[in-house]
């Protein structure tokens, strides 16, 4: 089951995306946290 590349590249994408996502949402709650 070999993915082809535009699949690949459009899966790394939005994982890296999801994981940005992830990142900014944990620095929001430890900024909010701080005040």
């Amino acid at each position: 089951a070999h993915l082809p590349q535009s699949q690949q590249l459009l899966r790394i994408r939005v994982e890296t995306s999801r994981f940005r996502i992830h990142s900014q949402l944990r620095q929001g709650i430890l900024w909010t946290g701080r005040f």
